[in-house]
């Protein structure tokens, strides 16, 4: 797919779009209760990085960001494990928001972009000097990090620099080139699995079950196809839920729907594209299920107690991420009934 002069009139649809209609995104994979302390953890999580984000932070400006229900995006995809883990698991869904839109800044916190990653990645190695002080946007980074560290085994600890690293590599290309540089619906996704900030999480839910899974069950070809199919579905997501406020923001080419509106010929109007996106969706969900199947019945087959408890997490991101972005003000969807409706975009 190109950028064509038969797409001008899309584009003109695009920027003059006031409202969409959001059909039911349906799931049929059941929900899982939160973790029993996730209030609690919210608590714990709010006190942690509301200093972080603003010393100076009124209560009604901490109101708003409680309604967010940051913290409780972990407690749903990772409802297991001691209370400790999970405050652990709610102070990071308060770092990925805080560090996301840091790198989304050329200049992130006012720090030369380079100077920022490579102190970041110095704090990942424990590679930074401890005399050293770091950039004041870093500070939430160099508290909490060495408290992963430790509270991780050294190889699911790996796992989580790894998949950072991806994540902050990913981060440090322009916003705008993702979607300019994407010319299929497919390279658009293999781009944005990396900065979708999904896979980062999944290390947690080996460190609150207490293992630590070998490589060959992370990198297997049928574990690998589960995990992009879960990230798919849940940027599919984020991507059609979180369009108005990125459209807000001048931001609307991070959108698959508004990507495939100007790159298919197929796609006339956003409505189209909207309808085209939750019926991938629903084909993400599909193909979640069938290859969760296929890897469930290896790891029960071969006696993999750990990769069977593990899996049985790892599927509830699916409608647990699904019914986070209805229950969270962070889009003002917050309609944790329905799911649907017109939206005023404008």
């Amino acid at each position: 797919m190109a950028l064509a002069v038969e797409k001008i009139p899309a584009m003109e649809h695009l920027l003059g779009l006031k409202r969409f209609y959001l059909p039911p995104i349906r799931c049929s994979i059941p929900s899982s209760a939160w973790h029993p302390d996730h209030k609690l953890v919210a608590k714990l999580a709010n006190e942690w990085a509301f200093p972080f984000i603003n010393p100076s932070m009124s209560d009604a400006q901490k109101l708003s960001l409680e309604r967010m229900r940051i913290p409780l995006y972990m407690s749903m995809l990772v409802p297991c494990g001691s209370t400790e883990s999970a405050v652990l698991c709610g102070k990071f869904a308060w770092f990925g928001t805080m560090l996301d839109d840091l790198l989304e800044d050329e200049s992130p916190g006012g720090a030369p972009r380079e100077e920022f990653l490579e102190t970041f990645q110095g704090i990942l190695h424990g590679t930074h000097p401890h005399r050293d002080p770091v950039h004041p946007s870093l500070e939430f980074c160099a508290d909490l990090i060495p408290r992963l560290r430790s509270s991780m085994a050294p190889r699911v600890y790996a796992h989580w620099v790894a998949q950072m690293e991806a994540y902050a590599a990913s981060m440090d290309r322009s916003v705008l080139s993702l979607a300019q540089s994407a010319s299929t619906v497919e390279s658009y996704l293999a781009r944005r699995r990396l900065d979708c900030f999904l896979l980062p999480c999944f290390p947690f839910i080996e460190m609150s079950l207490e293992i630590a899974l070998p490589d060959s069950d992370l990198e297997s070809r049928d574990y690998l196809a589960l995990q992009n199919a879960i990230n798919d579905h849940v940027l599919l997501v984020n991507d059609v839920i979180s369009f108005p406020a990125e459209l807000r923001a001048k931001k609307p080419l991070r959108s698959i729907a508004s990507l495939q509106l100007l790159l298919d010929p197929s796609v006339n109007t956003f409505q189209d594209s909207v309808d085209r996106t939750c019926a991938m969706i629903q084909e993400k969900e599909r193909e979640v299920t069938h290859y969760y199947d296929v890897v469930m019945r290896n790891a029960v087959a071969s006696g993999n107690a750990e990769l069977v408890s593990y899996l049985q997490i790892l599927k509830m991101c699916v409608p647990n991420n699904l019914k986070f972005h209805f229950i969270s003000s962070r889009y003002g969807v917050n309609d944790a009934e329905s799911g649907h409706g017109i939206w005023i975009v404008l």
